[in-house]
């Protein structure tokens, strides 16, 4: 008599009722007992933290995400800049972004899908040319872009000491460490779980569509409104709220197709937080210090990430997919009853004092 367990992604134990065991690489989970393993392996005896993809792979995206993060929070200081005292206009220049990115995923889950010869065996080498045509096409409006009269500080390092002593920063940038955790998680393996429910390529690129252009356009949009009327710490709230919500409908999510409503939820976490985020490291940095702050936010808000897909690894292996994404609602709850506690008793009292101590800026054209 035939048996069969789950043990990973897409990884199962094959084996008769005598003990005799093998693992199977197979095609799906739903799929496995009628399925013929065509690649046998024993995991027991493979450690991927020893092969040459492992640190390949792992060199090459701690390279990219370095530049990335860098780039991209010294594109929102300099827009800033050129936006002038129309800051809350930020987010109608951001959600051009949101465009590209949702475009760009749904063309890339088409081109996987294309060219690959099955839906096992996914071929991603367009979706890499494609990128790097993008990215030269990108550097001509970035070459003739010209910003004059950016202040920095004469002393960034005792400035930004100085204002994470003040209780609003530092708490904002302890939000910014959770929600970066928070959205590591999603970011990283949303697409692995849904490849486990039984999602195709093509539905993949189409939930980022979703998410990009029906969720986190229109956010970006009304950013500038809800944060004048709300906020930036009810900005938090309302993000840790979505997050609980929407990992809290991954947990019980079957049906991969479900991915797209659920995706609608994504939108004030990121185009409500992000645009709060750097308004605040805008409007809140003395003259000087305004890049150095929102690289302060970024490094919390995109370093934690990392820590989230750490965490959510862990979580994967010791619980499985769906309890990892039952805690990380609970824990999203949590932190939405501490920000509004901390909103109603510290930060109403505390407030936002000026201050004489930050050192006098100097202009240099960039």
């Amino acid at each position: 008599m035939i048996y069969h367990k789950f043990t990973s992604q897409n990884v199962f134990a094959i084996g008769k009722l005598d003990g005799e065991e093998t693992n199977c690489s197979c095609a799906a989970r739903l799929d496995c007992v009628t399925t013929k393993c065509s690649y046998i392996t024993d995991l027991e005896d493979f450690n991927e933290f020893l092969s040459f993809q492992f640190w390949s792979l792992f060199i090459l995206m701690a390279v990219s995400s370095t530049a990335f993060c860098a780039v991209l929070f010294l594109i929102d200081a300099v827009c800033y800049e050129m936006l002038g005292n129309k800051k809350e206009d930020f987010g109608l220049q951001r959600l051009w972004g949101t465009v590209g990115w949702g475009l760009g995923a749904l063309a890339g889950g088409y081109l996987n899908q294309l060219i690959s010869p099955d839906s096992y065996s996914i071929d991603y080498s367009l979706s890499f040319y494609l990128l790097a045509v993008l990215v030269m096409i990108d550097l001509i409006p970035v070459y003739k872009v010209k910003v004059d009269d950016i202040k920095y500080s004469s002393n960034i390092c005792k400035d930004v000491c100085f204002l994470l002593l003040k209780f609003n920063i530092f708490i904002n940038v302890v939000m910014a460490f959770t929600v970066g955790v928070l959205s590591g998680l999603i970011w990283n393996y949303q697409f692995w779980f849904m490849e486990e429910i039984g999602s195709s390529q093509m539905l993949l690129g189409l939930s980022q569509t979703v998410e990009c252009l029906l969720a986190e356009l229109p956010c970006f949009f009304i950013s500038g409104w809800v944060i004048k009327k709300i906020g930036y710490e009810n900005c938090n709230s309302l993000t840790f709220l979505c997050f609980g919500l929407r990992y809290l409908c991954f947990a019980y999510m079957w049906n991969p197709w479900m991915s797209l409503p659920v995706a609608l939820i994504a939108g004030p976490t990121f185009g409500i937080f992000y645009a709060a985020l750097t308004m605040f490291g805008k409007t809140e940095a003395p003259p000087g210090t305004e890049a150095t702050v929102q690289s302060l936010l970024a490094m919390a808000f995109e370093g934690r990430a990392g820590t989230g897909c750490i965490l959510g690894g862990v979580g994967f292996d010791k619980f499985g997919s769906r309890a990892t994404f039952l805690y990380s609602s609970i824990a999203s709850f949590a932190l939405l009853g501490i920000n509004i506690l901390l909103h109603i008793f510290v930060l109403r009292r505390t407030g936002n004092k000026p201050t004489s101590k930050i050192n006098q800026p100097v202009n240099e054209k960039f």
